[in-house]
């Protein structure tokens, strides 16, 4: 069977096998072993995902983010292309199954695609989808399984801003962002279970992942897309 994927890790065996039994035309090697050649000639992209998500947890004592004391209210992935998909969390599900069920359908949605980018997501969305996946008893990827680019660190790397932050990105290179202020009264709403308050927050990550994906359009050219898993 002929691969259609830009991953070696979410090939089923007859794709893996196809790949050693053919070799790419410039080099005459397995495509096993040259599969950036298999992508040029097949002319395969990566499935990037555009990702952000809101949360609420608490600090340990080091002031590092504690996912075991708080969970998801949702998620919005983008793929660049002007489609979204997005959930958030129903008001009964804050007092009884919290955010199992969203986990599992963010997780479920990023399987599609073969990196994520995200804005300081390598050290908060990411690590905290992880830790809620693992306490959900959700089975989370593996090594290998799904690439991950931070749009902060391109920045922190390449640019000299007065602040990295999302919205400093995208009113440096567009003159203006979409990011929305969400009132402390809002996120404490919706540790009641408000539905409104969750539509609010939700619209605000939907407002983050427009800027993600218009910054991250300036920032990549500027950096190797590197085999880096979550």
């Amino acid at each position: 069977m002929k691969p259609n994927k830009a991953s070696l890790n979410r090939m089923n065996k007859n794709e893996l096998q196809w790949l050693v039994s053919n070799r790419c035309s410039k080099h005459g090697h397995r495509y096993i072993s040259h599969f950036g050649c298999f992508l040029k000639e097949q002319h395969i992209e990566e499935k990037i995902a555009y990702l952000d998500t809101e949360f609420y947890v608490g600090k340990n004592r080091w002031g590092k983010l504690a996912g075991d004391w708080g969970f998801f209210f949702c998620w919005v992935i983008g793929d660049g292309k002007g489609h979204y998909k997005k959930d958030v969390i129903k008001p009964s599900e804050v007092k009884t199954t919290r955010d199992k069920r969203i986990v599992k359908s963010c997780i479920t949605e990023l399987k599609k695609y073969d990196r994520v980018i995200h804005q300081y997501g390598d050290r908060a969305d990411i690590p905290l989808l992880r830790t809620r996946a693992l306490i959900n008893k959700i089975p989370f990827f593996k090594h290998g399984e799904l690439y991950t680019t931070d749009v902060w660190k391109i920045a922190k790397d390449k640019l000299t801003l007065s602040s990295n932050s999302q919205g400093s990105i995208a009113e440096a290179l567009y003159g203006e962002t979409e990011k929305t202020r969400v009132r402390a009264s809002i996120w404490l709403a919706a540790l009641q279970g408000n539905q409104k308050a969750f539509k609010e927050i939700l619209k605000h990550c939907e407002a983050d992942v427009r800027d993600l994906e218009r910054n991250a359009e300036k920032l990549l050219p500027f950096i190797r897309l590197t085999k880096r898993s979550i």
